[in-house]
């Protein structure tokens, strides 16, 4: 059983580190956007993670996406619609006094998830904005691409991949990264996806059904407008790019955030429910990353067999861990239970978290829902794309305890050497 889940998630953890591998109602024009900063130098020096200080940035909980509410003539709401776009922009990851890292970050129309009273406004974020479902309410979402500047990852054309400009594979020997090849660095194809949502087929976010800011599309696009029927059980869910042979920087950049259903005939999702909410409620969007001196994403640059593919690896794990945009984060908490919506949103790595003081997890829900029974845990071992709805209790904690979330799985389980205790194995702190 073990070796087929290994054999199972090793399958998931492949395609989405390739890329997975290789009714529009009105008309849109995409707001321009600037390159706010350049592509890193060929020589740009990657960041000491030991030299970031941790627990400096403060977690932030991702606003909500804020929809219009169709009404029939009886004043009921029939339908929520949503407009959400992405764009590149920069945005301070790494602790103040850092420079800022640029990201794709999804836009729209939010509000903070705790203030359902406040006045929404549009904003960007990394991760985006988080999408609240009322299960059997139908929603529609129009995506819009306002990629308008080149990718500033290493998009490698040799392989097999989404390629909008029909650009011939080259051959070697190759150009080195930057500046990479024009041809495929821009424009940016993408394709959101949300992992776990039942819709229909079309409308599901595939590898081909991409599409640029300039109006190219992949052989099986069939639209920007995604209908949902929201008929999944109260549970988390998550949307990404999804766009054929760059998912991998894509998501790396920054394009990810969690679609939450919410059923109001389950009793653990009606006002009586025993389970935390609102500033009790967190979800976290957990990834690896590596980091240049000037701020900007590392990420590999010479392939792993470059004579083939001069940008590409198929391994590749981040020396940092970011969670809800920011590296190494602190969460002040009260003496109180919380409920933590975790996604394992990296590209290829797993996680396995424990809390350094040896405080348990119950776990109430995974993938698919909530569970019969809630169980009680020391250690949670979470893939790639796997989604976790665990409860802490620090009602028991004295005033001024601090407990730092670590990972202990091995890097590329099962061959791996473990995780470093000064960075990648560790995660965020909370504090009371």
């Amino acid at each position: 059983m073990k070796q087929s889940y290994r054999k199972i998630m090793f399958m998931l953890m492949v395609v989405l580190i390739v890329g997975a591998l290789s009714f529009s109602g009105y008309a849109w024009t995409p707001t321009p956007t600037v390159d706010p900063t350049p592509t890193p130098t060929v020589d740009a020096p990657s960041l000491d993670p030991n030299t970031i200080p941790k627990f400096v940035n403060q977690v932030e909980k991702p606003f909500v996406y804020v929809p219009t509410e169709i009404k029939d003539s009886y004043g009921c709401v029939i339908r929520r619609e949503y407009t959400v776009s992405w764009a590149v922009t920069d945005m301070q990851v790494l602790p103040p006094g850092f420079p800022m890292t640029k990201v794709i970050a999804f836009g729209g129309l939010e509000r903070p998830a705790d203030d359902p009273c406040a006045t929404p406004v549009f904003r960007r974020s990394v991760p985006g904005g988080t999408f609240e479902l009322i299960r059997f309410l139908p929603t529609i979402t129009h995506w819009r691409n306002e990629v308008t500047v080149p990718q500033f990852l290493p998009v490698d054309p040799t392989l097999d991949w989404a390629n909008p400009n029909n650009f011939p594979p080259p051959c070697p020997p190759f150009l080195p990264f930057p500046p990479g090849y024009p041809q495929a660095q821009f424009p940016n194809a993408n394709v959101i996806h949300t992992h776990g949502i039942e819709v229909r087929a079309q409308m599901d976010g595939t590898p081909d059904e991409w599409f640029t800011f300039n109006g190219i599309t992949g052989p099986n696009f069939e639209t920007r407008d995604y209908q949902w029927p929201v008929s999944n059980e109260s549970s988390a869910f998550w949307y990404h790019d999804h766009a054929f042979g760059v998912t991998r920087l894509n998501v790396y950049s920054g394009m990810s955030g969690f679609h939450i259903v919410r059923d109001p005939q389950d009793p653990m999702d009606q006002p009586s429910s025993p389970l935390p909410t609102g500033k009790y409620e967190m979800p976290l969007v957990i990834q690896d990353k590596s980091f240049n001196k000037d701020g900007s994403l590392w990420y590999p640059r010479v392939g792993g067999v470059p004579n083939l593919h001069p940008y590409w690896r198929l391994m590749f794990d981040g020396q940092v861990n970011v969670v809800n945009g920011k590296v190494w984060p602190n969460m002040n908490v009260e003496p109180h239970q919380y409920r933590f919506r975790i996604l394992n949103a990296a590209n290829q790595r797993f996680y396995r978290w424990k809390l350094s003081n040896g405080m348990p997890f119950t776990v109430i829900g995974t993938d698919g829902g909530y569970r019969e029974t809630p169980a009680v845990v020391n250690e949670i071992r979470q893939g790639v794309t796997e989604r976790y709805d665990v409860l802490i209790d620090f009602s028991n904690l004295a005033v001024g305890t601090k407990v730092v979330l670590q990972n202990i799985e091995q890097l590329q389980p099962p061959l791996g050497p473990p995780p470093d205790p000064n960075t990648d194995g560790t995660v965020m702190q909370f504090t009371w």
